[in-house]
């Protein structure tokens, strides 16, 4: 059943608050656009470039606003009961079943930015794509968390309990490229920026709710992404124990192959021997007449 009452009150909240973000980007390019006019003032360049990062700021925080507006629709108590499910035991359930060998890194966002990511084809720095920090990312590096940190991204940046009435987010599955980003996501929790338009093996699946496959495989399929990597939470961890047993079984087969060839060889030695010391006794008994 939908909650087309707190649906909406946050429309409404968000509508006033998109007036205010507008007004504060028409103030910021004023204030720009008077710094840049006036010759008299002291150490114009660098009150030009606060202004023009003040900008970029506020035209973000605008774009957020919009993408919530856009996304908005009701909540589902059977979409609530999903999200606070993962919320506690999808964390648990990475740690029990993904192999140690298996380095993967974990990046949560909002159902928006997992929009322009998948368009992109890229994850990167908040630095370099709006020339502002948003959150610990620094230039060319951008967040991430393991298996042993999940909770951070699966609690803190996948948008499962913040706003039921936007569509969860996205949790971006990313190998590291080399040895140094596997101690840096487990020590710093953080890796180079990721394109995985230019190196789609890098991406090893994209996780989101049942709700959101949907919407998430069409933007995939124009991005040339696989579609086998778009999993809902469950499906996740379904494949990844799929992925376990298939292992394990090729690793059965390999013993299996070698198992009759150690016992033939062992059986074919024993008989060499046998025959040696027939032949040898078979020797004495004609060397003693």
């Amino acid at each position: 059943m939908e909650n087309t009452e707190g649906f909406e009150k946050k429309k409404e909240i968000l509508l006033k608050g998109r007036e205010n973000a507008l007004r504060r980007v028409e103030n910021a390019k004023e204030k720009y656009k008077k710094i840049e006019m006036d010759d008299t003032i002291d150490r114009k360049e660098l009150r030009l470039e606060i202004a023009r990062k003040t900008i970029q700021s506020r035209e973000y925080a605008l774009e957020k606003i919009d993408g919530q507006l856009k996304f908005l629709r009701p909540s589902s108590q059977e979409d609530i009961d999903y999200r606070l499910k993962q919320y506690d035991e999808f964390p648990k359930q990475v740690r029990a079943e993904v192999p140690d060998d298996l380095h993967l890194c974990f990046h949560g966002c909002p159902i928006y930015a997992a929009k322009h990511i998948i368009e992109d084809g890229e994850i990167s720095s908040s630095v370099d794509r709006i020339g502002s920090e948003t959150s610990y990312d620094v230039s060319d590096q951008v967040s991430v968390t393991t298996k042993n940190t999940i909770e951070t991204t699966v609690q803190g940046y996948a948008g499962l309990i913040e706003n039921c009435n936007l569509p969860a987010g996205c949790i971006f599955v990313i190998l590291p490229k080399d040895e140094n980003e596997i101690k840096t996501s487990e020590t710093s929790m953080i890796i180079g920026n990721v394109s995985f338009k230019e190196n789609p093996e890098r991406l090893h699946s994209i996780i989101t709710t049942p709700e959101n496959i949907e919407k998430v495989s069409e933007w995939a399929k124009k991005a040339n992404i696989d579609l086998s990597k778009i999993h809902d939470f469950e499906d996740f961890i379904k494949e990844i124990k799929k992925q376990k047993i298939q292992f394990s079984e090729q690793e059965i087969g390999k013993a299996t192959v070698n198992i009759p060839t150690i016992e033939k060889n062992a059986a074919q030695l024993r008989q060499e021997r046998d025959v040696a010391q027939i032949i040898q006794e078979g020797q004495k008994n004609v060397n003693e007449l």
